[in-house]
């Protein structure tokens, strides 16, 4: 019977073959041909084949929702996920369609599972990144005769970059930018690791130098894989003598030190990054001054990424320092940025992004003369 309605004895035992479900309709959408395996998906009664050829399928039959020519989907049927073909063709010159179902009920599942467990890393990205942010300072520190600025542009949802300015005592101000590799909640939670591990080690008096290594070796505990490390510039700043101390742990863009004058310098110095790549590492400090009327700035490479990308050709050290020669302390972070090409590609920059700047007013350092 179903052979005669076809019109086609070798298409139908091609199609009885396939271990998948598979009809053959009209444009009406009454049966043509059912195929053995689509017979035994609805236990209908193989050996006579489906007993409604020639009418509309079943009630709860797959060929029910068959679709229309060109019209491929997955679709839900006898509790089991199937990916529908259907292509069309001429039947005794007339348009028909085949319909062939693939079971997924598998890959269903997986994608289902994988869906979830996006959920599950989408909330945890939020709840890391609102613990990552809790750590930014929310209003810099203050100290009688300096002002205090800072500009953050994280590229993604979590920022591997991190600063802070922390009051060491009545005499002393921590300074530090950090910036951890990659992105994501590791990056994330390393920036926690880095900041809470700062406070915990700094102390009045102690050089900068000698708090990374104590730093380096808490990182070593954390029993990370060697992809993961930290750069940082770290430095103390004695407010009533405007004195500079500082360190290097694998920073490579050297902050910038303005004088009275304008005259600018780059505080250059080898350091290597807080990582599990070398074992006891000691880490150097060096001095200078910062004087009345000074500032220092310092900033990561995001910076240096976006001022190249926009365009820019001069050198970014001498641009930094003409900027910081011509505009106020409170105007001169944005103008920076400004001139780094902010707004460039949709607004969008390509790397987290933070200046931190430091200017001694011109009466500068008086909140230690008087003690």
């Amino acid at each position: 019977m179903r052979w005669n309605l076809l019109g086609s004895e070798m298409y139908c035992r091609a199609l009885d073959s396939l271990k998948d479900p598979a009809a053959v309709l009209n444009i009406d959408g009454k049966l043509l041909f059912a195929n053995h395996a689509l017979c035994q998906a609805q236990a209908c009664g193989v050996s006579g084949g489906c007993r409604r050829i020639g009418m509309r399928p079943c009630d709860g039959c797959l060929a029910l929702d068959a679709g229309s020519p060109d019209d491929s989907s997955r679709v839900v049927g006898n509790g089991k996920v199937y990916e529908r073909t259907v292509s069309r063709f001429e039947y005794r010159g007339k348009p028909a369609f085949a319909a062939l179902w693939h079971e997924a009920t598998a890959g269903a599942e997986a994608s289902e599972l994988m869906l979830r467990q996006y959920d599950k890393m989408r909330r945890d990205i939020f709840h890391a990144r609102s613990i990552q942010f809790s750590l930014l300072p929310k209003e810099l520190a203050k100290a009688e005769g300096y002002e205090f600025g800072s500009l953050y542009k994280p590229s993604e949802e979590m920022s591997g970059d991190i600063f802070d300015l922390v009051r060491i005592g009545r005499d002393n101000m921590a300074f530090y930018i950090a910036d951890v590799a990659g992105h994501g909640v590791t990056a994330a939670m390393l920036t926690v690791f880095f900041s809470t591990a700062v406070r915990l080690e700094m102390r009045p008096t102690d050089m900068p130098g000698r708090v990374l290594g104590r730093i380096h070796h808490r990182f070593m505990s954390l029993q990370l894989e060697e992809q993961h490390y930290i750069t940082a510039f770290l430095g103390r700043l004695e407010l009533s003598t405007g004195r500079l101390f500082w360190s290097n742990a694998g920073h490579i863009c050297p902050p910038i030190l303005m004088n009275a004058e304008s005259e600018t310098q780059s505080l250059e110095m080898a350091g290597l990054p807080i990582c599990r790549w070398f074992k006891g590492q000691e880490y150097e400090t060096a001095s200078g001054q910062m004087e009345p009327g000074g500032r220092l700035l310092l900033y990561s490479d995001g910076l240096e990424s976006q001022w190249y990308s926009s365009g820019n050709q001069e050198d970014l050290a001498e641009a930094l320092g003409r900027i910081m020669a011509g505009t106020e302390p409170g105007d001169c972070l944005e103008e920076i940025w400004s001139t780094a090409g902010a707004g460039v590609d949709g607004g969008r920059n390509s790397d987290d992004t933070t200046l931190l700047m430091v200017s001694r007013n011109q009466s500068g350092g008086i909140e230690g003369q008087a003690c």
